[in-house]
């Protein structure tokens, strides 16, 4: 049985960590495989072109044997589990360059035609046509909104005709150069170059580009930087999966180990015996730590085996399917699994060391007991007292006669649910803290076209403005990404100011009921800037800091800006704290007298209804205007994003933390089964007094039921402390909040208990369903 249960465990575990580093970080390193061939620079762009002087170095450099011209769409690709995608880089070359690149990847063309220069054309690696269930004579439709400068609007996307697939090993799309460079959209990409190193030189490019190209207007990405910032962006996610898998290991081990226990306890004759025949106690303890630990790592190792078998299967199966490569680094899930054998013999090593403490010879020869002092003498301890009770057969009269037995299972159940619903409380806090940001569209709507810089057809603002739910059209320029707000653990959401008129700022003021708590509103024609109080406190900005500057950023990660803004006011913080709404302005006179901002004609607008008519003007600006010719932002659309985002990431999680669900309930059934077969004596009893096998399975049920409730109970507690110290000691320092009493994320808790109970009906029922009263009174084993 213990073996049984170290390789139940080790699945488990393995799978999951597994799974979690197949799904979520290896995809996005395959998508950059290409960068074993090629490193890429991207340096700061102008009006006038890319820095002359970054080309001019790496031409210079003699390890560098080719460099060519690129730009690149940033595009997504779907992923292994829904809500759940990568990026990847749709690469634009000439036709000179792309025969090379194909030469140097060892690519060919499988089927069709390479792209004609000037044309929407594309071509695709066999597996990313597969995976994008894509032929010959299809169009895909590019998507990116990367390199644009604004976050309000994504750009109309060009369906690209599939007209070849590559057989390659490395993932590839490649479209026209000229195509993109002529392209009204695409012509606003970076500039970019592609680095093919001599052979041999590979490291001394890599320190070349990382010690002197790399700054911060000049982007540069290599295999190994990608590697690195993978790393560092799983690190976070690793250190969350840490706890859990430690939990639920502990619990289980400890689970593992009191079956060990209660098979010792028929072992006391031996180890008298061998006691009496002159081997010490540490060498009892040391021997059956041994017996143990030995035991856990054949599990252990045996566990490896058919999580790997079933990862292979679970590969042929769904993800081939799929068009998905499963790719895990196999010294993470092994790492994690590793703490199973250690926990078995750490704590098999403490109950064992404490056990064999009592032990006396002479006491388990003569009487079977450890000691003594356990019946007799002035310092024995003494034997709990019955549990007077007018229902002795109730269920809490039970466990107040086996105590520990109750501890056990409500200690080991508590446990393994706060383990596997970590992540899910974690997912849905991030998303209730998002939604105070985008509270001020509870007052009013935005309208804008789908492209950054394209204008609004002035006949729709026109129609907005003449209806009679509509108080005031308030021009704002698209809004560019300025400010996030950081979201623990690793979690943020835009924050940026809008652009308005200094009139119109003073409206929406007043509307908001936005009292300046610090400083002023900004200068009409000035580089200022008003934020809320909830983003200083958040990034820790005051009056006076400095947004944009890439000398000096202001916080960690803030974005280079073309022209840097001062912080000149804060906003008070509102009175309700899930109504923060982090507004902030800047004036829209200061972009227009710019000429690095491109505006359009007719910018994107807010629109303000009159009293109580906010749901009939959202309503008809969404059925009337919400077409491809303009993109509505509500409250309820935003909030409904946020939240199917959250619910996917958590299904997702689910289903991979539904692995140790199972496995979990399986490890606390079978305690709860070796419990129940402890007890033929009792059962035997009542069934010989007339107490029918259906009785005696509903009483055990009832047991179970009732440790599963409370340690349902406990945990909830446990959740919810923990939930107001987080919102307390971590979110308010931020300025942050959410909802402590958001349901989703309890139904979470629910698939454990649920799992037990059922495994338990089906384990109960299978042992007394063989209950013979007569040989069990006897004192025989049925």
């Amino acid at each position: 049985m213990l073996l049984g249960l170290s390789i139940v465990i080790t699945v488990g575990l393995y799978v999951m960590v597994a799974l979690v580093w197949g799904v979520y970080v290896e995809p996005g390193r395959v998508a950059y495989n290409s960068l074993t061939k090629f490193s890429r620079v991207i340096p700061e762009t102008t009006a006038e072109g890319p820095d002359p002087a970054v080309l001019e170095r790496l031409q210079d450099n003699a390890n560098i044997t080719k460099i060519f011209e690129t730009s690149f769409i940033r595009t997504e690709l779907p992923g292994m589990v829904a809500g759940q995608g990568f990026q990847f880089d749709i690469l634009g070359l000439n036709e000179n360059d792309l025969q090379y690149l194909l030469e140097r990847m060892a690519a060919s063309l499988k089927d069709g035609n390479l792209p004609q220069p000037g044309t929407a054309e594309l071509v695709l690696s066999e597996d990313l046509a597969e995976l994008l269930k894509l032929q010959v004579g299809d169009h895909y439709v590019v998507t990116s909104s990367v390199f644009f400068k604004g976050m309000d609007g994504v750009p109309d996307p060009t369906p690209f005709e599939v007209v070849g697939i590559l057989d390659s090993d490395i993932k590839l799309g490649i479209v026209s150069l000229e195509f993109l460079n002529h392209h009204e959209q695409y012509r606003q990409l970076p500039v970019s170059f592609l680095l093919v190193p001599q052979d041999g030189y590979e490291t001394a490019v890599e320190e070349f580009l990382r010690n002197e190209i790399l700054t911060n207007s000049t982007q540069v990405m290599t295999n190994q930087l990608l590697s690195e910032r993978i790393i560092n962006e799983a690190l976070p996610g690793l250190i969350m999966l840490l706890p859990l898998v430690i939990i639920v290991a502990s619990a289980f081990s400890l689970v593992i180990v009191t079956v060990n226990q209660l098979e010792n306890a028929r072992r006391l004759p031996e180890f008298g015996v061998l006691h009496a025949v002159g081997h010490g106690k540490p060498w009892l303890v040391w021997r059956l730590t041994l017996e143990t630990t030995l035991l856990a790592l054949v599990g252990w190792l045996v566990g490896i085996g058919f999580a790997y078998l079933g990862l292979y299967l679970l590969e042929g199966i769904i993800f081939a399917s799929m068009g998905q490569d499963l790719n895990y680094v196999a010294w993470v899930p092994v790492v994690f699994s590793l703490i199973i054998p250690i926990c078995i013999a750490w704590i098999t090593y403490l109950a064992v060391r404490r056990t064999l403490t009592r032990l006396d010879a002479v006491a388990i020869v003569e009487r079977r007991e450890l000691s003594t002092e356990t019946s007799s003498g002035a310092n024995a301890k003494k034997r709990p007292a019955g549990v007077n009770s007018n229902k002795p057969l109730a269920t809490a009269t039970f466990f107040q006669r086996h105590r520990r037995r109750a501890v056990l299972l409500i200690g080991g159940m508590t446990l393994m649910i706060l383990g596997i619903v970590l992540f899910i409380f974690a997912l849905v806090v991030d998303a209730d803290a998002k939604e105070p940001f985008l509270s001020y569209l509870n007052q009013v709507s935005i309208v804008r076209s789908p492209e950054f810089v394209q204008s609004l057809d002035p006949n729709f603002v026109a129609r907005v403005r003449a209806h009679p739910a509509v108080e005031r059209v308030i021009p704002v320029a698209p809004r560019y990404s300025m400010l996030r707000v950081i979201i623990p653990p690793f979690e943020s959401i835009d924050a940026s100011p809008y652009s308005v008129y200094a009139d119109d700022m003073a409206y929406l003021v007043d509307l908001y009921d936005l009292v300046v708590k610090d400083g002023r509103l900004p200068n009409p024609g000035t580089n200022e800037m008003v934020i809320s109080e909830t983003v200083a406190q958040n990034r820790n900005l005051k009056v006076g800091s400095v947004i944009g500057n890439p000398e000096k950023p202001a916080y960690p990660g803030a974005p280079a800006l073309e022209t840097e803004f001062v912080i000149c006011g804060i906003f008070a913080r509102s009175k309700t704290p899930l109504d923060s709404s982090g507004l902030g302005f800047i004036s829209l006179e200061y972009l227009e007298s710019l000429d690095i901002y491109e505006l359009p004609d007719v910018p994107p607008m807010i629109v303000v209804p009159k009293t109580d008519q906010k749901s009939l003007m959202d309503e008809w600006i969404e059925n009337e205007l919400a077409d491809e010719d303009a993109v509505v932002v509500t409250y309820d659309k935003e909030v409904s994003r946020i939240q199917t985002k959250a619910k996917q990431d958590a299904a997702s999680i689910a289903l991979l933390e539904a692995i140790l669900a199972i496995v979990a309930a399986t490890g606390l059934a079978v305690l709860s089964h070796v419990f129940t077969s402890q007890r033929s004596m009792e059962f035997g009893v009542l069934n010989a007094l007339g107490y029918p096998r259906k009785f005696l399975v509903w009483r055990v049920l009832r047991e179970t039921a009732f440790t599963t409730c409370i340690a349902w109970g406990l945990s909830a507690i446990v959740v919810m402390l923990g939930m107001i110290l987080t919102r307390s000691v971590i979110f308010a320092p931020l300025g942050l909040s959410f909802d402590l009493f958001n349901i989703t994320p309890w139904l979470y808790t629910l698939p454990i208990p649920i799992a037990v109970l059922s495994i338990s009906i089906i384990t109960i029922a299978r042992t007394l369903s063989r209950l013979d009263p007569v040989t069990i009174i006897e004192q025989r084993v049925y």
